[in-house]
């Protein structure tokens, strides 16, 4: 005759086995994921030397434009230069409570 307790001795191994096996797969599973997509972002030192692309201008000979010449319309500006309230509207909309962190 089996004892009764041999079964859920059983039981409780494999439920510790799956679990174990679950975890790892897991685990595996976010690092492919985190590989997949960080696979085509660019460096954070490159951020220090960050340079957007900015408008090329062609001007005639009595200094007036003539063409501009751009992938993106981008006109880069000093952080002085943006109105206040835009400032705030990035905060705001990034980071409602950064002012208030350490």
């Amino acid at each position: 005759m089996k004892k009764p307790g041999k079964f859920f001795i059983k039981l409780i191994l494999w439920g510790i086995g799956l679990s174990f096996f679950l975890f790892f797969a897991g685990i595996i599973g976010i690092l492919i994921v985190y590989d997949y997509y960080s696979e085509n972002l660019p460096a954070i030192s490159s951020l220090k030397d960050y340079k957007p692309p900015v408008i090329s201008t062609v001007y005639s000979d009595n200094n007036q434009v003539i063409a501009e010449f751009f992938k993106e319309r981008r006109i880069v500006i000093p952080l002085s230069q943006m109105p206040p309230l835009l400032i705030k509207a990035f905060v705001a909309a990034e980071d409602s409570r950064f002012y208030e962190h350490k």
